[in-house]
C-alpha cells in the first residue's frame, strides 16, 4: 500500500501512524511517494482518474467535494473498524461528508496559528489562550468578548 505525501513534514507525521499501525500489525507497511506541493491537486486528479492512484490520499477538507467523484467513500470501512463520526471534531467532518457520505477523516487541523488582542482578553478577565486551548474553550471566550454585537458569538 502506497500514499502520496508532499513535504517532509508531512512524511514524517505520517511515517509516526505506521510506526504505531506497525505495533498492531508488525506486517504493515506503507510506502510514500507523491509530487511536491506545487503539483501535488494536478497531478492527484490526474492519478485519480488512471489506474496508478495512490491507496491513500492526504487532502484537504476543503477539497473533499471537488474531489468527491473521485474518493471512496469510507462509512462501511469505518463501521468494520468500529470508528465513529462522531469521535472527530463535527465541523471538520461536515467538510469531509459529501452527500452524506464520509469521504475523508481527519488527521490534523489548521490554523496553526491563532492571533488574539491580549489588551481584549485582559480586560474581559479572561485568560490568554496557551497550547492546551480549546475549540469549547474558543467559544467561551467568543461570546464573553462579543456581549450583545452584532456579529456576537451568542448561540
Amino acid at each position: 500500500m502506497y500514499t502520496w505525501v508532499s513535504t517532509e513534514n508531512d512524511r514524517a507525521q505520517w511515517q509516526s501512524f505506521v510506526d504505531a499501525a506497525k505495533e498492531k500489525d508488525p506486517n504493515f507497511t506503507l510506502t510514500f511517494d507523491g509530487p511536491s506541493f506545487n503539483d501535488y491537486w494536478t497531478k492527484v486528479k490526474t492519478r485519480m482518474v488512471g489506474s496508478d492512484a495512490p491507496c491513500i490520499l492526504t487532502t484537504q477538507a476543503a477539497r473533499a467535494q471537488e474531489l468527491s467523484g473521485l474518493l471512496e467513500p469510507l462509512d462501511s470501512y469505518m463501521e468494520a473498524a468500529g470508528i465513529h463520526a462522531s469521535d472527530y471534531n463535527a465541523a471538520m467532518m461536515q467538510g469531509m461528508t459529501v452527500d452524506g457520505k464520509v469521504l475523508a477523516l481527519p488527521y490534523d487541523a489548521e490554523p496553526d496559528v491563532l492571533y488574539y488582542n491580549r489588551e481584549m482578553f485582559e480586560k474581559a478577565g479572561l485568560s490568554e489562550p496557551t497550547t492546551s486551548y480549546t475549540t469549547e474553550q474558543f467559544l467561551k471566550d467568543a461570546k464573553a468578548l462579543t456581549p450583545g454585537a452584532a456579529c456576537s458569538w451568542d448561540g
